[in-house]
Formats: C-alpha cells, structure tokens, sequence
C-alpha cells in the first residue's frame, strides 16, 4: 500500500500529546495525568522550534496509518561521533489493518532520510 507521508507541525501539538499518551497506555497502566501532558507539549514546542525533533505521518487517503518520531540530543562527543549529536527514533506505530506490509520499515526509514523517493 501507498502512504503519503508528511511531517506534523506545530498546529498539530495536541495531536501529538494525544498519540504519545496513547503510546504510553500500551506498555503501562499507570494513568497520564495533566502534569505528563503539559511536560510531553512543552518537549514538542521546545524540541520542534529547534528542529530537534520531527515526526512523520503516514496517511492511506484520510486514515492515520503509520507513525514514527526522531529526535535529536547531544552526548559527550568521542572519536566515533565529535558532534556529539545522537538521534532516537521512537513511537513506530502501523495501524493493525496496515501491518505486514512494510509500512514501518519504510517509515523508519522516511523519518531518517525524508529525501529518500522509494518507499
């Protein structure tokens, strides 16, 4: 299947908070309260005005089909890495009626190299 793929913006906060809350409910039972999403907002705003943070969205017609955020922070640099710069991909999702088709694959690899055409 063809996804369209775009990058969310600041418009787009609250849905963010809302699918990383939803995220968090897979692997815990403790409840998100007010203080976590107000912290998750203020990461997004500070982490995307410094482009340090970006999360793709893969679109079938008008369904949410597939997810996946990459950010960015600093290290101690070394010899293999002398930015210091490291990137973290989290929250890969496919929505249940669109696995098993290499939708994450491909969305992984699209937040990575967002240039790149074949996917």
């Amino acid at each position: 299947m063809e996804l369209e793929y775009r990058f969310a913006g600041m418009d787009e906060l609250d849905f963010l908070v809302r699918m990383r809350i939803r995220d968090l409910r897979m692997f815990s039972e403790c409840a998100a309260g007010t203080k976590l999403e107000d912290a998750i907002r203020r990461f997004y705003e500070i982490k995307m005005k410094e482009n340090a943070c970006r999360t793709l969205l893969g679109y079938a017609g008008r369904e949410l089909a597939a997810t996946a955020t990459l950010y960015f922070y600093d290290v101690l640099p070394s010899n293999e890495n002398p930015s210091g710069r490291v990137g973290q991909i989290t929250n890969v999702w496919v929505d249940e009626a669109f696995r098993r088709q290499g939708i994450a694959t491909s969305t992984h690899t699209l937040v990575i190299c967002p240039d790149r055409k074949e996917h």
